[in-house]
C-alpha cells in the first residue's frame, strides 16, 4: 500500500512541511499574501467583515488596547497565545506561495493549496472537494493530460471523498485542522525575544525549540494575543505560516452537486494503475 501511493506522497509533500496546522512553521517576510478576500475565494467561499466585530482583526492602522503579554515569561506568552488563537471562531492561514485557507470551528475550510499547481480546496467536516484553480492551464500541462488519461471524466468536476479514505484529499486538506494550533509548541523550551511587527500589528517573539528544530512565534501585543506568524527552521529549511482574520465572518462555499464530482478513492486507484502520477504529481 505504501508503494502504491509513493507518487502521490511525493506530489503533495510540500503541503505537510509545517505539520497538521500546528505552528511548526518558519521565518520570512512579515506580511501575508496580498488581498484579504482571497482566502476561500478560490473555492467560491467568502470572507466578510473588516470592521473588527465579533473578535475579528482590526485594520493595521486602527488603535487597539495593549494586552501586556510582552511582560510575561516566555512560557506564559506561549500559553496565552495558543489559548487565544485556538479560541478564535474563524481565521485565515497563509503559507506564502503554497497555502491560503480560511476556516471555522464548525469544520468548514476553503481556499487554495498549491503543490505544483493551485488547487481549490473545500472541506466540510470530513468531506473534501478539490479542483484545479485554473483548469485550462492544468489540463494543458503534462501532469494534467496524464490525469485525464487515467480519469477521463475529471475535467470540470471536483475530486470528492472522505479525508480519511483518500490519501490526496487528506493531505490537501491537512491545514484545515483548526484544533491543532498549539500541539507543536506547548510544553517545549521557550525563550522570549524582541518586539517587531507583522502586517502592521505590534508583536513580541518567542523562540520555541525541540531538538535541532526551532519555531519563532510572533504574538500580538495589542488586542487579543493571537499568534500572527510562526517561523520554523527544520533541517536547514526555513518556512513560515501567517495567521489573520481572527473572528471575521466566513461563509463556506456551497457543496458541489454530486453530478459535478468524481470519486477520489477510485481516481487514485486509476492514477496508480496508469502511467500518470496523479493529482499534482509529475509525469
Amino acid at each position: 500500500m505504501a508503494r502504491k501511493y509513493q507518487a502521490l506522497a511525493a506530489a503533495v509533500s510540500a503541503v505537510v512541511v509545517l505539520g497538521a496546522a500546528g505552528c511548526s512553521s518558519d521565518s520570512g517576510g512579515d506580511k501575508p499574501a496580498k488581498g484579504k478576500d482571497s482566502a476561500g475565494a478560490g473555492a467560491g467561499g467568502s470572507t466578510d467583515g473588516g470592521d473588527g466585530k465579533d473578535g475579528g482583526d482590526k485594520d493595521a492602522g486602527e488603535q487597539q488596547t495593549p494586552n501586556g503579554v510582552e511582560k510575561l515569561s516566555a512560557k506564559a506568552i506561549v500559553d496565552k497565545a495558543v489559548a487565544a488563537t485556538e479560541a478564535a471562531p474563524t481565521m485565515r492561514l497563509v503559507v506564502p506561495e503554497g497555502v491560503d485557507l480560511t476556516m471555522d470551528r464548525k469544520g468548514n475550510c476553503a481556499g487554495t493549496v498549491t503543490v505544483t499547481s493551485p488547487q481549490e480546496v473545500l472541506r466540510k467536516k470530513d468531506e473534501v472537494w478539490v479542483k484545479p484553480k485554473d483548469e485550462a492551464a492544468y489540463y494543458a500541462s503534462e501532469e494534467g493530460k496524464a490525469f485525464l488519461a487515467a480519469v477521463p471524466g475529471a475535467k470540470g468536476k471536483y475530486m470528492h471523498g472522505n479525508k480519511d479514505a483518500s490519501f490526496s484529499l487528506g493531505l490537501l486538506s491537512l491545514y484545515c485542522e483548526f484544533g491543532d494550533i498549539g500541539k507543536n509548541v506547548k510544553s517545549k523550551p521557550a525563550v522570549k525575544g524582541g518586539k517587531s511587527t507583522v502586517d502592521g500589528h505590534d508583536t513580541v517573539s518567542v523562540k520555541v525549540t525541540s531538538g535541532k528544530d526551532a519555531i519563532t512565534l510572533h504574538i500580538a501585543t495589542e488586542g487579543k494575543p493571537y499568534i500572527l506568524k510562526a517561523a520554523q527552521t527544520k533541517d536547514g529549511k526555513v518556512t513560515e505560516m501567517l495567521l489573520s482574520d481572527f473572528g471575521k465572518p466566513f461563509t463556506p462555499p456551497a457543496t458541489p452537486p454530486a453530478a459535478q464530482t468524481f470519486d477520489a478513492a477510485k481516481a487514485e486507484e486509476a492514477m496508480m494503475g496508469s502511467a500518470g502520477s496523479g493529482l499534482g504529481g509529475s509525469s
